[in-house]
């Protein structure tokens, strides 16, 4: 992860200058770069949590959600943080804000989340803790009853902070409370968590915010509104030349809900997908008559498929592959050999963050 973290350093500088270009030219009264800006902040959404850089995602969703008028600002503050994480020197581990007075909750989180390239800082109250706010963190987990605060305040002194406005929130509450969850969540919290909790599904929460993914507890009523207005399993389309593999993820994905389309090269998966909508396209990087690659950038063509969600599948050992999807506009990876679980998790983050 440390090789691909780099890689995606090295690939920033380019993508800086567009961006310092898109900006000048809105900045002179021109709209017609938009779609570049947005072809090149949806790039950026898929690949910074992917690498590690979840801030980088919530900046460049900013950007997304932003008109042509006032896109300046939100293109302002994706460079800066494109900067700063090009100005690292390949040694920073993700950094984790853990705020909570409970001994047995710290040492139960930090050995949860602790891991190499992970690296857990503890506060024990406000008073602790707002000296560190200055700090570049990936993930702040705040208890919502402090000692010596109220965590609604301190939700809104970190959305207020200049280092840490991006800085992805979620708290941990003893109290089971709809209306202190949704405070917290109208307030800027991504994930409200209610104590005791099972340790493996709070990684899982912090993993998906890691990568740039809202959890689903907050986004689950908005997908299912979604697919309430699209009768039918959706469809996904999946680019395979081997059989075996094809099978695996058909299966998995057909006990999942899905419907799978599945084609055995890249040619065939083009002239599928310019006549049939899909939610999501599954791609393998070595295919005969039309790799991956080749298909990823047709696709991307498309406009209607500009905003499609696009994994691709690659073989350990293959990483510059992964560099090499995300600069075509791939939204995700998964490395052979995996898990269809680990499949299905992916999939289903991506439909989530679409």
């Amino acid at each position: 992860m440390r090789e691909l973290r780099a890689a995606f350093r090295e690939g920033l500088p380019p993508l800086i200058e567009a961006l310092e270009g898109v900006i000048g030219e809105l900045r002179g009264g021109s709209i017609d770069v938009e779609d570049d800006a947005r072809r090149l902040a949806h790039q950026l959404k898929g690949s910074g949590g992917s690498f590690g850089y979840p801030k980088v995602t919530n900046a460049a969703v900013e950007v997304l959600q932003a008109s042509a008028t006032e896109m300046v600002e939100p293109l302002e503050v994706l460079v800066a943080m494109l900067r700063r994480v090009v100005a690292e020197d390949g040694s920073t581990a993700t950094q984790i804000l853990v705020i909570d007075d409970d001994p047995l909750i710290q040492r139960l989180l930090v050995a949860t989340l602790g891991s190499e390239g992970r690296e857990v800082v503890v506060a024990g109250s406000l008073k602790e803790a707002e000296p560190l706010f200055s700090g570049d963190w990936s993930l702040i987990i705040l208890d919502l009853f402090l000692p010596d605060g109220d965590g609604r305040e301190v939700i809104k002194q970190i959305r207020e902070g200049v280092e840490t406005a991006l800085t992805p929130i979620l708290v941990l509450s003893g109290a089971s409370s709809s209306h202190a969850r949704d405070e917290c969540l109208d307030l800027g919290a991504v994930a409200f968590v209610e104590k005791p909790f099972v340790p493996g599904e709070l990684f899982e929460i912090a993993d998906q915010i890691l990568h740039g993914v809202l959890p689903s507890q907050q986004t689950q009523g908005q997908v299912v509104e979604e697919e309430s207005d699209e009768p039918g399993p959706r469809a996904i389309l999946l680019a395979e030349d081997d059989e075996l593999t094809a099978t695996l993820i058909k299966d998995r994905l057909l006990r999942n809900g899905f419907e799978v389309v599945h084609c055995t090269n890249g040619h065939e998966a083009l002239e599928v997908a310019e006549t049939q909508p899909f939610v999501l396209a599954i791609l393998d990087v070595k295919m005969p008559r039309m790799d991956g690659f080749e298909l990823l950038a047709k696709l991307r063509k498309l406009p209607q498929l500009m905003e499609m969600p696009i994994m691709m599948l690659t073989g350990m050992g293959s990483e510059h592959d992964v560099v090499r999807g995300f600069e075509l506009g791939a939204d995700g990876y998964v490395l052979k050999p995996f898990s269809p679980a680990e499949l299905v998790a992916r999939i289903d983050r991506l439909l989530v963050q679409a």
